[in-house]
């Protein structure tokens, strides 16, 4: 189905000042004493600072009445109260938006910086921001609209800066893609766990060195994965069972693990 593009007399109201109770009560009263629509509505609080934005649809007659009436909350409330009356072309869209989750232990400007500059240049929008944080883990959510871009071709160029500046993240659809997951696939080793198991096996081979040694070898791409792999297993030969049963006591899981599977379990 093609966009379709809407016209309509909007106010875009923006509050700002020390959050409290009631601040949205006060201001929504105040609108409805007029015949407006509410076409949006986005609140944050940083620091105990509100940011409050309402975009509403309203009648052109009544644009200066409701500018008075904010006026006088503004006086009362002693909050910041700005609003700016224009017309407004909405673009309604039919594809879902795209969300892209960065995570790491300290996520930094330079970070944040480099994935927002490829998103640009791929005439990308970021529409919503929003961070969470679990322990020492803290992840940062960006709600994208990107015009004619599959997802696997921003989820690539995305990769690739990605591995270039050792972040990590996901590329996924936004909107009712975004509904709970029934299957989770995921690596074990460095990821859901803290180890390397055959590391661990290898130490109490006494062939830790060299097992560390072909792992560097094989992440360097000096060797490939199906010889690193034999030579590792072969140097773990003779090893009894019950080390097995001690290296399972050994395995940590990764920060925000034990958070992340109980969230699955919740979800069924």
């Amino acid at each position: 189905m093609p966009s379709e593009n809407i016209s309509q007399f909007t106010g875009l109201i923006l509050v700002s000042g020390q959050d409290r109770p009631g601040i949205m009560a006060d201001l929504m009263t105040t609108l409805s004493e007029f015949s407006v629509k509410i076409i949006d509505v986005q609140q944050i609080c940083i620091r105990g600072r509100l940011i409050l934005a309402v975009l509403i649809s309203l009648d052109q007659a009544h644009a200066e009445a409701i500018a008075i009436d904010l006026d006088h909350l503004q006086k009362k409330s002693g909050l910041d109260i700005a609003i700016d009356f224009a017309e407004y072309m909405a673009l309604r869209e039919e594809s879902d938006s795209l969300i892209v989750i960065i995570v790491g232990q300290e996520i930094k400007p330079l970070k944040l910086a480099l994935i927002a500059s490829e998103i640009a240049k791929m005439d990308g929008n970021i529409k919503q921001i929003r961070r969470s944080e679990y322990n020492s883990l803290e992840s940062i959510e960006l709600q994208l609209s990107i015009p004619n871009k599959l997802l696997k071709v921003v989820q690539q160029n995305l990769k690739e800066v990605a591995l270039l500046n050792d972040i990590d993240l996901s590329v996924e659809l936004g909107g009712s893609a975004r509904q709970r997951k029934r299957i989770v696939l995921l690596d074990m080793d460095s990821t859901l766990i803290e180890q390397e198991v055959i590391d661990l096996l290898a130490e109490h081979a006494g062939q830790g060195s060299f097992v560390a040694e072909i792992t560097k070898q094989a992440m360097n791409g000096e060797i490939d994965f199906k010889e690193a792999l034999e030579k590792r297993v072969g140097a773990l030969k003779d090893l009894d069972v019950s080390i097995f049963n001690k290296v399972r006591k050994e395995i940590k899981l990764a920060k925000g693990a034990q958070e992340m599977i109980s969230k699955l379990h919740a979800c069924g």
